[in-house]
């Protein structure tokens, strides 16, 4: 389901840019079944992924060392051909500079943004872009929604 089209659109809109094609959006637990025992490749695995594409040094299979979002989004499109597109920023003042750059970004390419930084660890899935006369929206398909029995 492309969750976006369930959205109902921001009034007075001028000019919207999403994501382009179709996606399902699993966060944890939305189907009332505990995800984090699904199978998905395995931290060697990754690992060996980022050493066989040359960004890591060999000595980096079987280290402790971070995976981040940059990794996560190259193991992405090697795997399954999904280019990604990071932003970086450091907190929320920033949003208005990065508003054009995400505008373009979708409106060149549909696909999806992992965007957070130093205030906001926590990385958020954006989707798109909208705005009106006097306000400006990014359209957030946040990773981190767990479902609850409020949701329902």
């Amino acid at each position: 389901m492309s969750l976006h089209l369930l959205v109902p659109p921001v009034r007075g809109v001028q000019e919207t840019s999403l994501v382009r094609g179709h996606y399902e959006y699993w966060h944890y637990v939305c189907d009332g079944v505990d995800d984090s025992e699904e199978p998905v490749p395995s931290i060697a695995e990754i690992q060996d992924i980022l050493v066989r594409m040359e960004d890591k040094p060999g000595g980096f299979s079987g280290s402790r060392e971070w995976i981040g979002s940059v990794e996560v989004a190259l193991v992405l499109h090697q795997l399954f051909d999904v280019p990604g597109k990071i932003v970086h920023t450091r907190s929320g003042r920033e949003l208005e500079e990065v508003f054009d750059k995400l505008k373009t970004h979708f409106d060149q390419t549909g696909c999806p943004v992992m965007m957070g930084g130093d205030l906001d660890a926590s990385s958020k899935g954006v989707f798109g872009t909208c705005q009106t006369s006097s306000e400006k929206y990014f359209l957030i398909v946040d990773p981190h929604f767990v479902k609850t029995d409020a949701c329902e």
